[in-house]
């Protein structure tokens, strides 16, 4: 038996509303201000959703922008506040991560510890999604082919952890095979023990008992809508499944209502 658990970190476009004015005070680059930004992963709310749903497990989605405060990085990490924040004042910087920050990152902590106490094992999904080209500012070719991220859906873990990459590589070809239209990389766009909340939990989970993997969704394909993006998350939590059925026993009631799904 196992517990799921997904995780969505910067899902919200939303600004709290104690901070919309501030953040315009200190940032006149700032536009429209509690209205969708450029720093929130566009389509990975909807994946989370669905994945949560079909798994028939919990959700903790963040509810502020990560251009307030990224939760997925810890407290003393150089970017967990964006360039606005870090301007305002100090009182207004403890209550950041008073009252958004930590509140997240204990809630987090929280589900996962009751799911390993009572069943022994839970596999946490860190939903995201990315840019299909990199900001020109960001890299020093012009050629905008260069810079894109050739894949659709990553599949993020430490390949220190024999539990994260067992699962991955039979994610991965499981996925190859149901939906082959799909391109599937692993530690791809970017590095699974990169700083993030699945990191931080590592550290005080043994890998026997919490599986951590991000899914990084290419905002071509989830951040629009198109056809193909029902099908997809819709197949992303099928294909885990199907893996898990030949491994160890999941819920009768998981397995029989996905397949009829």
């Amino acid at each position: 038996m196992m517990a799921f658990l997904v995780t969505c970190e910067h899902g919200s476009p939303e600004i709290p509303d104690w901070l919309i004015e501030p953040m315009r005070d200190v940032s006149s680059s700032m536009v429209a201000v509690g209205t969708e930004t450029d720093a929130h992963d566009s389509g990975a709310i909807d994946a989370a959703k669905v994945l949560s749903r079909q798994l028939k497990c919990p959700m903790i989605a963040a509810k502020y922008s990560p251009a307030v405060v990224d939760v997925n990085v810890s407290k003393r990490h150089r970017n967990v506040l964006s360039p606005q924040s870090r301007q305002l004042p100090k009182k207004t910087r403890d209550r950041i991560f008073r009252d958004i920050h930590e509140p997240f990152r204990r809630e987090v902590e929280t589900v996962v510890d009751r799911g390993i106490r009572k069943y022994g094992l839970l596999i946490h999904l860190s939903v995201h999604s990315f840019a299909t080209f990199e900001r020109p500012e960001l890299v020093e070719s012009s050629d905008r082919a260069a810079t894109a991220k050739r894949t659709d859906l990553g599949l993020l873990y430490d390949p220190s952890r024999e539990y994260e990459v067992a699962l991955c590589l039979d994610w991965y070809d499981e996925l190859f095979h149901s939906m082959p239209m799909l391109r599937v990389r692993r530690n791809y766009p970017r590095r699974g023990v990169s700083e993030s909340l699945i990191r931080s939990l590592r550290k005080k989970y043994a890998p026997d008992c919490y599986v951590g993997v991000e899914l990084q969704l290419n905002r071509a394909w989830c951040g629009r809508d198109l056809p193909v993006r029902k099908k997809v998350f819709k197949g992303i939590p099928l294909s885990l499944l199907k893996i898990l059925t030949r491994a160890v026993e999941i819920p009768p009631d998981v397995a029989q209502e996905q397949e009829a799904a």
